[in-house]
């Protein structure tokens, strides 16, 4: 089997903090109450500083063998994942631009911030020991997003 080249699939979750930061930072010019766009700004900032972590890890590391070993099919599948993530990102940006209502832009960033999970908890299985915290750390990060982001729909509807 080929070695893993964990340096782009780190570079994957550099581009989705990317996409979300662009994301949040429009809903934060779009919407007109105080509370949304204060949200919004300090989900841009999060985004920001786990781009910059994951960009860290990524310059350190280039490619390497996973510390277990998983069949050529998994990484396929990661591979797969992180494609319809960083390359549906037409389609998402296509979709953020037809929301009118902030909880519109909620449901759509709760979705975002979900399949974001998703995709870390797989990369998380491949990185070796000195990140797998760091990724843990961001995967905390973006379930409080979720929840915070919930939190303020269930306010809305």
């Amino acid at each position: 089997m080929q070695p893993l080249n964990v340096h782009e699939i780190i570079q994957f979750a550099v581009q989705i903090e990317k996409n979300g930061l662009d994301f949040y930072l429009d809903q934060k010019t779009k919407n007109s109450r105080p509370e949304i766009k204060k949200i919004f700004s300090e989900l841009a900032e999060d985004e920001i500083r786990h781009a910059e972590i994951f960009q860290a890890m990524s310059d350190k590391i280039h490619a390497c063998e996973p510390a277990e070993s998983f069949p050529e099919d998994y990484f396929l599948y990661i591979k797969s994942f992180s494609d319809r993530l960083i390359f549906n990102s037409a389609q998402n940006r296509i979709q953020a631009g037809q929301i009118r209502h902030p909880a519109e832009a909620l449901d759509f960033a709760c979705a975002r911030e979900l399949e974001a999970i998703a995709y870390y908890q797989e990369i998380q299985k491949i990185t070796g020991p000195e990140t797998r915290s760091a990724v843990e750390k961001i995967i905390s990060e973006e379930r409080g997003h979720f929840l915070k982001l919930s939190a303020i729909l269930k306010t809305l509807r």
